[in-house]
């Protein structure tokens, strides 16, 4: 017989195998228990116990959580940002959706499914995608969705074990909104009341200016392989800013003038209030900057289980992009 033909004969099995094994694992009952998250905001049907607390930023304007819970078959990983004051100018949409859906991609070595899925019970659409993750090796299951047009969630599953598309998106569809208060862009704050809690003076609600000594040592190369700033982009919901390598520039998250949800400049992020940097990628560097609560633990486990990053914190000598 052909080697050709052996080959593939024996790949067929390979992968009935594995597909067998897959509903053997799914046949099987597994315990799940509804958590709430996000603020109390949010609830959904998990399998597994909340790892630490979860990470929490918030403004006058948005608000956005992480937090993961770890099982047997998977670490589920959920993040959420919601937009606080109604108005048309604030509503996510699935425009939204798709570009955070391609944001996510480069970490997958190979897609294996990919669907777009209807969710009645929150009149809304979910896109779903899994495949082979590049830094892991593992299997990820990855669901983007609209809570309502205000609320944006993502969940991460990384396998433990075998799961099926329809065991996750099975508890992606118990997700429930617990409470639906929001702060509308058109009506004025009732006279005492502490709808939401204000922003301390050292957040940055507009974009702080760069350190001096950022400023004299920014790289500027655009040779391949060398540090180098470009732009960077400040996005105050999150606390978070982006700085990217000449050589991502419109490539990158965030890395372009029309990209960028948030301020905008040709320098490098600001320096006061920094927690800790998150290398995204080699040409991206994320700061993370300090809000109320918020932990080192919390964004640390936010850029690595959340955004596949290496967390850096604040090493003696300032990272910087470096061109691809």
């Amino acid at each position: 017989m052909p080697e050709k033909s052996t080959a593939s004969i024996k790949q067929k099995i390979e992968s009935r195998a594995d597909s067998q094994a897959i509903k053997k694992v799914a046949s099987q009952k597994h315990p799940t228990m509804r958590s709430v998250f996000h603020k109390g905001r949010l609830s959904m049907e998990i399998e597994g116990k909340m790892v630490g607390k979860p990470g929490l930023r918030e403004s006058r304007r948005k608000r956005s959580s992480d937090s993961t819970w770890s099982g047997k078959r998977a670490l589920i990983s959920v993040m959420v940002k919601e937009n606080l004051l109604e108005g048309p100018g604030n509503q996510y949409t699935l425009a939204t959706l798709k570009h955070f859906r391609k944001r996510q991609l480069k970490y997958f070595s190979e897609i294996l499914v990919e669907r777009t899925v209807k969710l009645p019970a929150l009149n809304s659409t979910a896109l779903f995608f899994y495949g082979i993750e590049k830094k892991s090796s593992k299997r990820s299951h990855n669901v983007l969705l609209l809570a309502d047009p205000y609320t944006m969630v993502m969940i991460i599953v990384l396998e433990r074990a075998p799961m099926t598309a329809d065991e996750v998106l099975g508890m992606v569809r118990t997700m429930k909104i617990e409470r639906r208060e929001r702060l509308k862009a058109d009506s004025p704050k009732p006279a005492g009341a502490d709808v939401i809690p204000p922003a301390p003076p050292s957040s940055p609600g507009k974009r702080l200016a760069p350190s001096t000594e950022d400023l004299a040592n920014m790289p500027r190369s655009q040779k391949s392989g060398a540090p180098s700033v470009a732009n960077s982009c400040y996005l105050p919901g999150t606390m978070e800013c982006y700085e990217t390598a000449y050589s991502s520039v419109g490539r990158g998250c965030y890395s372009s003038r029309k990209q960028c949800l948030g301020t905008f400049t040709n320098g490098p992020c600001p320096a006061k209030d920094r927690m800790g940097f998150c290398r995204l990628n080699p040409s991206q560097l994320i700061s993370f900057y300090a809000f109320k609560n918020l932990t080192t633990a919390n964004v640390k486990r936010q850029c690595e289980s959340t955004y596949r990053g290496t967390w850096l914190g604040l090493p003696k000598k300032r990272p910087w992009p470096r061109n691809k």
